[in-house]
């Protein structure tokens, strides 16, 4: 399947994601660095935890409202409050008013529409592709989001601090032309409700979410995604502090005559993390094609295992030759295992469920920040080959889960196939 045959909603989001993916990586970033320098540190930490808070709140409502009220619907309301919460920020930016507070307050409300609007999202793009073009799909996505936060990032450490009202400005004109285009282009996917039973109660939002607490196998399979989410997370958050605390000067990465290039541990780690942007952009469409010819299962726990090596010696060593090529067998399994999860994850949740289906899924993501966040406390508590050993106790947790789950799917399917063929 090519990009021209896939579904305009998802030609448009696809697009929309990669260029608010690009601008937005120039702002959130360095938010955090210009509240320190505004508020102070300890309200930053504050607004953090009370930001993830609301997201993470916002986002059990709108899967919710989503299989209610229908995705367009949901994502209007949510996308109209981001426009003009975006224009306060811009004006509490501008060069005639500046509040750190006022940016802190509409930075909170943003975080409460992305929650509203990302299940709605997730669930319009699985109502309109099929379990085979899903893969296609998830694997362009992966590519396009990472492809934006290298170029975003990077435009963004040399504009954020002296362009802020210019790319506050940006971000509030891409919202609202985005805006523009789900009202004109846009079409709506909710699929039609089942008819009820005289005398039936419509269904709540926590028996909604009761329904998906129940599902084991979504359930144990959203387990094993958090587990190997966490290996990354840990990575950059433990792995980060500890290589930039034990390389305090510079080492020599490679030399070539009597040239050489020699980089210390916050310069190392930088080092690292762009050759993962770099890996994700040039290779996602070779993995992608080799992935197809394994199969989802194979694909998956290769992928996994890949990740949970890699990242499990970067967080032990210090040798940089040997990091690089840690980093590089990391990166080469997350491309090759997260966009197979996806494409799983959505082929998980049922028709009528799929916003609450992907507001649980999306929890997942708050979990891994969570754990990342606890491993940086670690740091001078345990050693290295300490934490080398949970990575890799981590990353086999998930290895099992993601096995059973799978061979869970397999005995669903056989089951549910002669059935389909009775009935035909």
């Amino acid at each position: 399947m090519t990009f021209r045959e896939l579904h305009l909603n998802v030609k448009i989001r696809l697009v929309q994601s990669f260029v608010g993916n690009m601008v937005g990586s120039m702002i959130w970033p360095f938010i955090a660095i210009y509240f320190a320098e505004t508020i102070g540190a300890s309200w930053t930490g504050l607004l953090v935890v009370v930001h993830i808070a609301i997201v993470v709140s916002a986002s059990a409502y709108g899967g919710h409202f989503a299989d209610k009220f229908g995705r367009k619907r949901v994502k209007i309301y949510s996308e109209s409050m981001r426009v003009l919460l975006f224009a306060v920020m811009t004006l509490a930016n501008s060069p005639w008013y500046h509040s750190a507070w006022i940016t802190a307050i509409a930075m909170m409300l943003i975080g409460f529409c992305d929650g509203l609007a990302t299940p709605a999202s997730e669930a319009m793009m699985i109502d309109v592709t099929t379990p085979e073009s899903r893969s296609v799909v998830y694997s362009i996505d992966y590519w396009s989001n990472n492809f934006g936060l290298v170029v975003g990032g990077i435009a963004g450490g040399y504009l954020f601090r002296a362009h802020k009202f210019e790319l506050f400005s940006g971000m509030t004109l891409f919202l609202l032309a985005s805006l523009i285009v789900l009202f004109v282009w846009i079409t709506e996917t909710k699929p039609e409700a089942k008819p009820k039973a005289p005398g039936e109660k419509p269904k709540g939002m926590a028996s909604s979410y009761k329904q998906v607490f129940k599902d084991r196998i979504f359930m144990t399979f959203l387990a094993a995604a958090l587990f190997c989410g966490s290996l990354e997370n840990i990575t950059n958050s433990y792995g980060r502090v500890r290589i930039n605390d034990d390389i305090s000067t510079p080492q020599t990465m490679f030399s070539i005559g009597d040239w050489s290039f020699a980089a210390d541990g916050m310069q190392l780690y930088a080092f690292l993390q762009s050759a993962n942007a770099l890996i994700v952009v040039l290779f996602s469409a070779l993995v992608r094609r080799m992935v197809q010819k394994f199969g989802h299962r194979r694909a998956l726990l290769l992928g996994v295992t890949l990740s949970l090596a890699g990242y499990a010696v970067i967080n032990v060593f210090n040798l940089p030759w040997l990091l690089m090529i840690s980093m590089i067998v990391a990166t080469i399994g997350e491309i090759t295992w997260v966009p197979v999860k996806q494409s799983i994850l959505a082929n998980l949740a049922p028709e009528h469920n799929r916003g609450v289906y992907m507001a649980v899924a999306g929890f997942q993501g708050v979990g891994t920040m969570l754990v990342g966040g606890i491993s940086i406390s670690m740091v001078g508590l345990v050693s290295p080959w300490t934490m080398g050993g949970a990575v890799l106790l981590i990353g086999l947790l998930s290895l099992v889960l993601y096995s059973r789950t799978m061979g869970n799917l397999s005995r669903r399917e056989a089951v549910a196939t002669p059935s389909a063929d009775l009935s035909a």
